[in-house]
Order: C-alpha cells, then structure tokens, then sequence
C-alpha cells in the first residue's frame, strides 16, 4: 500500500515536472512575438511622425516640385512664345490652386473640367523643361455653368503674348487707327457715333431727334451691319428720312461679319472717320447738348472719359473680382474699382491709338476667352481694360 502511494505521488511529480519545459518554450515564443510587435509598431510611429502631413501640400510662395522640377506662374508681361505642351489638370483643395494637392481629381488635358472646384492646368515648356502653372482656378474664380478643359490651356497662353504684340505694335512710330491723319495742329472733328440694329431703329430715331433738340450741332454718324438687316424691309427709312433734312447725319457700313453684336461698337469707333468719338448706345438719350464734354478738364488731360457702372467687386452679377480668372488672362494685377457702363464712351482716337487696337483684339480674338469662360460680358468693360 505504502508503494502504491508512494508510486501515485512520483507519477504526479512526474507530469508536473514533464508539462515545466513545454510551458517555458511557449512563454519564450510568447516574449519573442511580443518584442517584435513593439518593435515593428515603433518603426511604423517614427515613419508616420517623420512625414509631412499632407504629401501634397504646396508651399507657400506658390511654388512647388514636380517629378520634372520646379512649377510656378508665367511670368506677367511675358512676350517669349514658347514651345508648350499640356500635362493635365491639378486638382487642389482650399478652394485655391496654390492649396494642397487632390490628384484623386486631377483631369488629363481633353477631358473637361465640370466642378467648381479650385486646380490648374500644368503645362511644360518642350524647349526648356520649365513647369507652369496655367487657368489658375479658385472655387470662384469662374461662374459654376463654365467647363473648361486645358487642351486649351495653350491657346490662352498665346492670347496674353499676342496681346502684348498688338499693343507693340500700335506703339510703334507711325501707327495710326484707320482714318486718322496727322493734320499738324488741325482743328480734330468731334461728334457722336451710334450702331443701329432693325430693334434699335425707333430708339436710334428718338435719340437724333434729342441729341438735336438739346441744341447739339455735332456730326453723327449711324454704323450699322447689313448681314442684321436682310430679314427687315426697309429697316432704316425712318432714319434716311431724318438724313434728308441733316447733313451732319451719315451712315456707315460694317463689312466684317465678326462685328455683328457686341462687336460693332469697337468696330465702329475703331474705323470711324471722326478724330474725338462720342459712342451712345441707341437707347441712351442725353438731357443736355453733350458737345461740352469734348472741352472738359478730364478729357483735354487724359484723352478718355468713362463712366462707372453700378456693379463692383464685392458685387458683381458679371462675377468680376479678385480671384476672377479675368486678370490671368488679361495678364495684369487685379484692379479694385467699379465696372463699365459702356453706353457712353468717350475717346480720343489720336491719342489712344494702342488702347484701341488692344480693344480691337480683344473683341476680334479667336478663340474668345472672354466668352468661353464668362470672364466678362460682350463688349461691356473690354474698354477700361484696354
């Protein structure tokens, strides 16, 4: 019995001191795993705190690299034509182009750009290398109907510098608008230019009648389109009739059929055979005889009196403000001041012969950015910004 007892507690003994090496061998395997997960976590928390926290933030100074180097704006006044090839739509967060990257959004050059959200096209100088950043777009920078694609990007690089070019050219010696002759001292023929339109035709009539009424003895002269007149018998009888009785009264043929619409007023004081040019749209009645205009202090120093429109910045049903895409593609800094009421103009055409021929381009361009991103409306403003 003592043996039976004795050999119950040995083989108790037996499997306890059996079960003590497995037990160990787990716990080191236990130990092993444990200092590799801490290990491996560390590693991760020292990669994660070491990186920016957004991989596609932009710096401040509007600036940043690509995988090609260096991406900034086109330099403002550039002249260069350069050899540019589309890269693609850069999407950006913030509502700023400058703000950090979203390439989830980016777009490549033919695909349109539908949201209002804010990017750029980034174009690359073939030649040279250089990275630009094009159409920069704030969330407001366009009316939220307008696509736009950067296909086109590289057109709109080319209207800046070809407007430069119109500008140096007009500035050049000898250029003169069409009709202007240098008289040397010669009394400059002042009078008023209106276009007319089979619409316009009893508001053109109730105007003369005005303008003649207030006493004003001023030549007028009546542009007009006949490709907007074919569908309309006898559209300006009422007015040859007034012409009958008022030498001072002549009419003017358009022949550029670019010039229907809002072109025929840059057209028409551009080609006018008058020296100092008086524009009133045809519903646009003066209460006074405006011949004293001519001799005012403003327009004897600058040569050019406009007048402001009810709109500004911080309201504007034309969307022209501080981050309006406007001023990229004008290729000037931003101006704080109310838009153009463009019913009445008043210029000089000796004197501001390069304003006018950068008018003309502006209206005259193809393709029309001012148009096909709603920057500005018709022939509204083109003026003051020239």
């Amino acid at each position: 019995m003592e043996w039976r007892s004795s050999a119950c507690t040995k083989v108790s003994a037996c499997d306890a001191s059996a079960s003590s090496p497995r037990r160990s061998s787990a716990g080191r395997w236990l130990l092993y795993l444990l200092l590799l997960s801490v290990a491996s976590s560390s590693s991760l928390l020292l990669v994660w705190s070491s990186a920016p926290l957004s991989p596609f933030r932009s710096p401040l100074n509007g600036s940043e690299l690509t995988q090609t180097g260096k991406l900034s704006a086109l330099p403002m006044g550039d002249t260069v034509e350069r050899n540019l090839r589309c890269i693609g739509w850069r999407a950006t967060l913030d509502c700023t182009p400058f703000g950090p990257r979203d390439p989830l959004r980016d777009q490549p050059c033919g695909r349109t750009v539908g949201d209002s959200g804010a990017g750029y096209c980034e174009v690359e100088d073939a030649d040279t290398g250089e990275h630009f950043r094009v159409m920069r777009r704030h969330c407001t920078s366009l009316f939220h109907a307008v696509r736009l694609r950067c296909d086109d990007a590289l057109a709109f690089v080319d209207f800046r510098v070809k407007a430069r070019k119109a500008v140096a050219k007009a500035l050049a010696p000898g250029f003169a608008l069409p009709n202007v002759v240098d008289g040397g001292g010669k009394t400059p023929r002042d009078g008023v230019v209106i276009v007319v339109y089979p619409r316009l035709v009893a508001s053109a009539y109730a105007l003369i009648r005005t303008l003649r009424e207030t006493g004003s003895k001023l030549p007028i002269q009546l542009w007009y389109c006949p490709q907007e007149l074919y569908s309309f018998p006898g559209p300006l009888t009422p007015l040859q009739h007034l012409a009958d009785s008022d030498p001072e009264l002549s009419f003017h043929k358009i022949d550029d059929t670019r010039a229907m619409g809002f072109g025929a007023k840059v057209y028409s004081i551009y080609h006018s055979t008058l020296d100092r040019v008086l524009f009133l749209d045809a519903d646009n009645f003066p209460v006074r005889d405006p011949t004293s205009l001519f001799n005012s202090a403003e327009f004897e120093r600058t040569g050019a009196v406009f007048w402001p429109d009810y709109w500004h910045p911080k309201h504007s049903i034309f969307n022209i403000h501080e981050k309006s895409m406007l001023w990229e593609l004008l290729d000037m800094p931003y101006a704080d001041m109310f838009e153009q009421e463009s019913g009445q103009l008043l210029i000089d055409r000796r004197r501001h012969a390069a304003p006018m021929k950068l008018a003309f381009f502006y209206m005259f361009h193809r393709p029309n950015f001012f148009q096909k991103l709603q920057v500005a409306h018709g022939d509204k403003d083109l003026f003051r910004f020239a």
